[in-house]
């Protein structure tokens, strides 16, 4: 509907075709709202899920700092 009143109202050159009034603008349009609206909402609770489980997330890293060993030379010596 609506690229109809696109290519007979915009391009038209002589007024012969004028928009559809206010009093029938729910016969001709409610099925544009209603889609319009269901869209926006859909995109709405797309951006809610991309930002909540994919842009929220952290990664723990752990390091473990353990003092190394020292180091003892028991060894026996055999010379003296």
């Amino acid at each position: 509907m609506i690229g109809y009143w696109f290519v007979f109202y915009k391009m038209q050159e002589r007024v012969f075709l004028f928009v559809p009034t206010h009093e029938t603008y729910w016969t001709n349009f409610e099925q544009y709202d209603w889609l319009f609206a269901w869209v926006t909402g859909s995109k709405f609770v797309t951006v809610l899920f991309k930002v909540y489980f994919d842009q929220t997330s952290f990664d723990v890293y752990l390091i473990d700092w353990e003092r190394p060993k020292p180091v003892t030379s028991d060894v026996p010596v055999s010379i003296k």
